[in-house]
């Protein structure tokens, strides 16, 4: 008997859980699990889905300093959330790039991705993510020898994850 639309959903999210935790001791584990919920979510056309299965990607990619591969799943999630009119997702993935950009020394160019991930997250008072923007933000600012706007970063990212709790 095939399973049902939902449960392929319900198993796509028990997939990406599991991928997710599964990353800091079995980093291709996760990659194997977040493509088979790539799959199954393409199968099942839940482009929400699709996105977060495509950002997950991107997030492992990156890890592995597999940089192209990550910036790519990071584009195909955006133009996912685009569609879907979903800005957190969106930012989501502009997250990875910035890390991206970041890890490969542009540090310009993860700034405006940046920026626009804190304008994101702040719409949606969501802390925990404000917080780790902050905090890149401040490194960036360090890298660049502005130390008012390191400074300020670093204080913001820590209320912010006291706003967290």
């Amino acid at each position: 008997m095939q399973p049902t639309q939902n449960e392929e959903k319900e198993q796509v999210n028990s997939l990406l859980a599991k991928a997710y935790a599964g990353r800091g001791h079995d980093l291709k584990g996760s990659i194997g699990l977040a493509n088979e919920a790539l799959e199954i979510s393409r199968h099942v056309n839940d482009l929400e889905l699709v996105g977060r299965s495509l950002n997950q990607l991107s997030l492992y990619y990156m890890i592995m300093g597999e940089y192209d591969l990550s910036t790519g799943r990071a584009n195909e999630a955006i133009k996912c959330f685009e569609e879907l009119k979903d800005d957190k997702g969106i930012a989501d993935a502009k997250y990875n790039i910035a890390g991206i950009l970041y890890k490969t020394d542009n540090y310009h160019l993860g700034l405006i991705y940046l920026i626009d991930c804190l304008r994101i997250y702040t719409a949606f008072n969501d802390f925990h993510n404000i917080s780790r923007v902050e905090k890149t933000l401040g490194t960036i600012y360090d890298f660049f020898g502005d130390q008012n706007n390191s400074v300020r970063a670093y204080e913001n990212a820590i209320e912010a994850a006291k706003k967290n709790r």
